[in-house]
């Protein structure tokens, strides 16, 4: 099944513009136009924080991002096929996935531990 990926109103160059759908399922998923192989999927109900983020500004940028001291996930096997983890300021987590290194998910532990959860309870679909 081929989802229909909408450009995001507030992207501005084609090159670099977000793309979002939403599956049967109720899923959100996210890319950037010039990465469509890199997807992050996740509810709608998690989603409003990110936005609620952006909206304000509370998102790491430019130097920030690159002072972060990154450890890999000791679960995580060997090759590119890992998750990366950074504390930063103010408490936020950062993750990241080995193969895509620029793509960067900032987050609290509040947030992350539900995640967390559901991940070690198996409640999540592939």
């Amino acid at each position: 099944m081929t989802l229909p990926w909408q450009k995001s109103s507030h992207s501005e160059e084609a090159s670099s513009c977000l793309c979002l759908t939403t599956g049967p399922t109720g899923l959100v998923r996210i890319r950037e136009s010039d990465a469509p192989n890199v997807v992050l999927t996740t509810t709608r109900g998690r989603l409003r924080p990110f936005i609620s983020a952006i909206k304000a500004d509370r998102l790491p940028q430019g130097r920030e991002r690159m002072t972060l001291q990154w450890q890999k996930s000791s679960y995580s096997g060997e090759g590119d096929a890992c998750v990366y983890v950074a504390a930063g300021p103010a408490g936020t987590i950062h993750l990241r996935e080995g193969d895509a290194p620029g793509v960067v998910l900032t987050t609290t532990p509040a947030r992350l531990r539900p995640l967390i959860s559901a991940i070690k309870a198996n409640r999540l679909s592939p």
